[in-house]
Formats: C-alpha cells, structure tokens, sequence
C-alpha cells in the first residue's frame, strides 16, 4: 500500500501514456483502411442504366401523329348530339322528311340539251338571177325565235348580218361574209362569226353542209322529297316553284355539271350529271380564237362544229374544205369525214 501511495502519479500517467499510444496506432489503421476505400471507391465503372423499351413509345408517337393531323368531326352528316336533325313535313303527303334529304344538293339531274348555233348557205336562182341566202337556227335563244330557222341575204363580199333575238342583239353577234365561190353548181361561202369584241370564227360552208357551235345549255331536274320537276332551265333562271324553304337561282351550265346559288344565304352548289361517262382524255387545243399550226381554229371546249368532221364534245376538227353531204359517205380512211355516228342532222328550215 506504501508503494502505490507513493508511486500512484507514475501509475496513471503509464496507463494515460499506454492509451494515447492505442489511440495513435488505432488512428494510423484507420487512415491506412480509409485510404484503402478511397481508392477502391475510384476504380468503380459507374452501371449504364438499359434503353427504354420502344414498344412503350408507340404511343406517344401515335398521339403526336393524331394531333398533328386531328380528325375531323362531321357536324353535317349523322352527328346529333349538338346538331340535332331538323325534320319537316310534306304538305301534300303529310311525310316526314330529315333536314339532310332537303336542299339543292338532293336535286337529280336528268338532262343537258346544248344550245346550238346551226349555219348554212342556200342557193336560189330567181327570174334568171341566182341570189345566195344564209339559213342560222338560234336554239339559244328563248320563244319561237330559238325554234324557227331565219333567212338572211347574201348580198356581197364584206356585208354584215347581224343576228336577230335578245341575246343575239346583248352580245353583238354578227356574221361577215368574206369570200363567196363563183362554181355555180357549189354553194361556197367564207365568213366570219364574232361575238362582241372577241377573235372572229372562221366558218366555211359547202354544198348543203352546216356549221354548229354549242352556245349554251339548258337542263331537266328533278327534285324528289316534293316530286317537282324543272324543265328547260337555263342559266340565271330561279328554280321556280321554291323549294326546301328557299329559292335557287342556276348561275352555271355545262356538259356534266350544273352549279345554284341560294338566294337566302348565297350558298353555291354544283351537281354533277352522275348518268355521263368521264370523258376520255383529250390533247391540248389551243385557246379561244387562236390558229392552230394546221389552220384548224382554237375555240376552247364545247366550241365549235366544223361543216364536216363533228366532234362529241362540239371541237373544231379540221377546217380544210368540206365535201357535200350530197356526195355519199366518205372513203374509209378520208381525213376530212368525223367518226362515224357523230354527225347531227340540222333541222330544216
């Protein structure tokens, strides 16, 4: 007990000095352990996370594609959930009918009928004297005088015959007479056909041979929900009665179609004549009143007739010089004769 009474102060500071030694070696171990784990922590290869899967983005790019190009939704047709169906009712039959079979576009169009403009030179000899007469028919004109044959005298090289009828007379129609044949056993007669201010039309008459061109069109409809029929419309004519609760005026014809206006909201429509067959394709012409490379004149579509090759949809086909109907028909295989059947007798004076 002597000995730790004197000698405790040595003892503690031993054990103090023995644990700061632990202490220091434990701290080396340490710093040797972290060390080691920071350098192992700097040779790790981070881990690559795999692709997305594509199948998921289909749809995504499914919906971006939609609303790019969205759908259109037809509120005009069998939609009735904001639009819900007008029906009205037959006075005569007491019949329901939908708003959507009532209108200008359920009209049937049975017929086109061209209005022609038929030429022809006649030769008469009187009290010794031969005088040359010029026969036109104007089925574009309305009454009697788009039905009746009308005579003009031939007097001279140079005169003017000026058509007679309303629209004849607006758009200044007139013929000029610019070569007359001296045969006299053949009529032949060279003119010139203008309309207003435009280009003249070369017109060469033969014999007993005619001149057509398709000046306008009339039509036959039909318009089934109040069994009505229009007959003989032309353009700028209303569809009279009324019908479907408006009026419908025709502002265009032609050989396949047939274009309304509305007068209530100014609407168009166009109705094609779903009983014609397309047309076969066909190759360039020239435009209105300009010279082919062959002489031929360019009148445009449904145009002119020449005397004697017609052409289905009324194009000039030649204008060399006819040969008299009179003569029998054509050599197979003759340049001046049209395709078999298209021809179209005029009606006789």
């Amino acid at each position: 007990m002597e000995f730790l009474k004197n000698h405790y102060e040595k003892i503690l500071l031993s054990l103090v000095l023995i644990g700061l030694t632990g202490a220091a070696g434990m701290l080396a171990i340490k710093a040797l352990e972290t060390r080691s784990n920071m350098a192992a922590l700097s040779e790790i290869t981070p881990k690559v996370k795999p692709p997305p899967n594509t199948d998921n983005l289909k749809i995504y790019a499914e919906a971006l594609s939609n609303a790019m190009a969205p759908q259109r939704v037809d509120f005009d047709g069998a939609h009735k959930i904001f639009n819900p169906e007008k029906v009205l009712r037959n006075r005569l039959t007491q019949v329901l009918i939908p708003n959507g079979e009532v209108g200008p576009k359920n009209l049937q169009i049975k017929q086109i009928r061209p209005l022609r403009l038929v030429v022809r030179a006649e030769s008469k000899t009187i009290v010794g004297r031969k005088r040359l007469y010029l026969h036109y028919l104007a089925e574009f004109e309305q009454g009697s005088i788009g039905m009746r044959w009308n005579k003009r005298t031939i007097s001279k090289v140079g005169s003017k015959i000026f058509l007679v009828g309303p629209i004849a007379k607006s758009k200044q129609m007139v013929f000029t007479v610019n070569e007359i044949g001296d045969d006299p056993d053949q009529v032949s007669v060279d003119m010139e056909f203008t309309i207003g201010s435009g280009l003249p039309i070369p017109i060469q008459l033969r014999g007993t041979n005619t001149w057509e061109r398709e000046m306008e069109y009339s039509v036959d409809m039909h318009y089934p929900p109040e069994s009505r029929d229009f007959l003989n419309v032309r353009v700028n004519q209303p569809l009279y009665p009324p019908f479907g609760g408006d009026t419908n005026y025709v502002i265009q014809i032609t050989s396949n179609a047939v274009t309304l206006r509305s007068m209530s909201n100014q609407k168009r429509i166009t109705l094609r004549w779903k009983d014609e067959e397309p047309p076969a394709p066909m190759a360039a012409k020239p435009a209105d009143g300009m010279v082919a490379m062959d002489g031929t004149a360019g009148l445009g579509t449904n145009s002119v007739v020449s005397t004697n090759a017609v052409s289905t949809n009324g194009i000039v086909s030649t204008n060399l010089p006819p040969k008299s109907t009179d003569a029998g028909p054509p050599a197979p295989g003759d340049p001046s004769a049209g395709p078999p059947g298209d021809k179209k007798p005029a009606p006789s004076p």
